[in-house]
């Protein structure tokens, strides 16, 4: 291991545009780093191609190793583990770094010898767009308010965008990224959970200010929201792991004022665009409050099962099951229908709204009928075996904390249906009844035909 020498990871998937625009920038460092190890789970030809583009202006070694595995933790340790050089800097691949990117760091390092982690600053591309302006000013009250004079007080604020690790403080303390918390979200709050390793190792951070790149952040309303909401529910198992080693801690940084104030000038905000600004951070606030009440409010569940089904097939193998759920207390969620009626007369029945497929009105009902059922009934589990009337019940109960368990139809064998595939982006666990699913599904689990 070379000492002074810095090396870049970058995880990606299939994002072609944003990987060439940051090799772009990372091959015209002012001073380059010592190498740079791509680390691809998506189009093994798109991704190689393109590195193949920018080898050739590199005046550093590119390496790039493929990997099919959607666990971030597991994906960031490859790169761990690769790397030959003393410091190790992640960086998103939707970002654009300053070309002093490296030189900055660098010039950090050789000031600050007692240093094990750097945290850089993060801007966005699109600096007149509400959502992503609002979505950074959260980013920066939560990480500001947490650092003064350049001094980390709380390490939970080294976020991968863009950090730069010690190895040997590393190695020195065996530390990794976990992989064993949030396995149905692919690992995330691993950033936060290793801040809180390194705090706990007696790691110190400073924020770098200059080190600065430039994020695709979300532009939408819908982006915005779904962005707050995966950060919520990824957060939830970090924040139950490391409760008791948080609950005394005291932090300290920037005042709420000072942060808003230095935001207004760097981005030359009017007071209307400020106001409609802080209205969504208030709106965020109220929405991740309710978040937070759902997710408490169901930790204390009832020994109940939930099954949700369509009629038709769906049901009919959901009875093939019977003698795995009937040993315990059980509610159904089904449409009111002939067979329906028949198999399930002696059930404790709950009725969706029908037809479910394409009908973005009922999705709307169902959602609501969701919310309603589980805040009764507080099920252990959520069960389904598909179709459309599935996904909002599995949204609701992600959302809450609570578990759930998808099992795909016998008839799809060499590609899921569209619930399984909704389920399985969700984060619910997945069983398939045919191995080559697993090909394209790593984190399902294979379990062999059960009925």
């Amino acid at each position: 291991m070379n000492l002074g020498s810095l090396s870049i990871v970058v995880l990606t998937k299939d994002r072609r545009e944003d990987l060439s625009r940051l090799l772009y920038s990372l091959c015209n460092q002012t001073v380059p780093p010592n190498e740079l190890i791509i680390i691809s789970n998506g189009n093994k030809i798109e991704t190689k191609l393109i590195v193949n583009k920018y080898r050739g202006q590199a005046s550093f070694d590119i390496k790039l190793f493929h990997l099919k595995n959607n666990n971030i933790p597991t994906l960031r340790n490859l790169g761990l583990s690769k790397s030959t050089s003393e410091w190790i800097l992640y960086i998103d691949d939707d970002c654009v770094p300053v070309l002093t990117l490296v030189e900055e760091y660098l010039n950090n390092i050789s000031k600050n010898k007692n240093i094990d982690v750097y945290l850089g600053k993060c801007g966005i591309q699109d600096i007149n767009n509400i959502y992503s302006l609002t979505n950074l000013l959260r980013d920066r009250l939560w990480k500001y308010s947490r650092i003064i004079l350049n001094n980390i007080t709380d390490l939970e604020i080294l976020d991968t965008k863009n950090v730069l690790y010690n190895q040997n403080f590393l190695n020195k303390h065996n530390l990794t990224f976990s992989d064993e918390i949030n396995k149905n979200m692919m690992g995330r709050s691993e950033d936060c959970d290793m801040g809180m390793k390194i705090e706990k190792s007696g790691g110190k951070a400073s924020y770098c200010k200059k080190a600065l790149v430039i994020h695709k952040d979300p532009i939408s309303f819908k982006e915005y929201f779904d962005k707050l909401s995966i950060n919520f529910i990824s957060h939830i198992e970090y924040e139950k792991k490391w409760q008791k080693f948080r609950k005394n801690k005291k932090y300290f940084g920037y005042s709420l004022m000072y942060i808003i104030n230095k935001f207004k000038n760097e981005y030359k905000l009017n007071l209307f665009k400020l106001s409609l600004i802080l209205f969504l951070l208030i709106l965020s606030g109220f929405y991740v409050k309710w978040l937070r009440f759902i997710s408490n409010y169901f930790r204390k569940k009832s020994d109940k099962l939930l099954i949700v089904s369509s009629g038709g097939g769906h049901i009919s193998q959901v009875m093939l099951l019977k003698p795995w759920w009937s040993k315990y207390d059980r509610v159904f969620v089904t449409s009111k229908q002939q067979d329906t009626d028949y198999y399930l007369q002696n059930e404790n029945v709950y009725y969706a709204n029908f037809p479910e497929t394409a009908n973005i009105l009922n999705a709307f009902k169902n959602t609501l009928l969701a919310i309603k059922i589980i805040v009764k009934v507080r099920p252990t589990l959520v069960f389904s075996m598909g179709a459309g009337v599935a996904p909002p019940f599995f949204l609701i109960s992600v959302i809450s904390g609570i578990k759930n368990l998808f099992i795909e139809m016998y008839e799809f064998k060499s590609s899921m249906s569209l619930t399984g595939k909704m389920a399985y982006y969700l984060g619910v666990q997945v069983i398939v009844q045919h191995k080559q699913l697993l090909k394209k599904y790593p984190k399902a689990i294979y379990k062999g035909s059960l009925i």
